[in-house]
């Protein structure tokens, strides 16, 4: 009876393991990069030299993505809208200026 208790707390203990390595649960502090130069996108206009941007991850296709936090004041009202995506992500390509 001992052993199936220590085969289910480590079947159990492995199975959160897992898990939380494959949502790549990190306690280590965000990485950001500094725009060394401007860049600019069409539609979005121009993020200027100086830009902090926080590293979100490395793609094996040749570029990184990175995270850009904008804060809007309340008194814009702004809408939410709500999505049946959990994680969606709408890509912007910059191109250097």
């Amino acid at each position: 009876m001992k052993n199936i208790f220590k085969t289910l707390i480590v079947l159990i203990v492995g199975i959160i393991l897992g898990f939380l390595i494959s949502k790549k649960v990190s306690f280590e502090r965000p990485s950001y990069v500094v725009l060394q130069s401007d860049y600019f996108h069409q539609e979005l206009g121009l993020l200027k030299k100086g830009t902090k941007l926080r590293y979100d991850e490395g793609m094996s296709e040749g570029f990184s993505r990175y995270i850009l936090y904008i804060n809007i004041s309340d008194a814009n009202k702004l809408t939410l809208e709500k999505s049946n995506h959990i994680n969606e992500i709408e890509p912007y390509w910059v191109e250097k200026k």
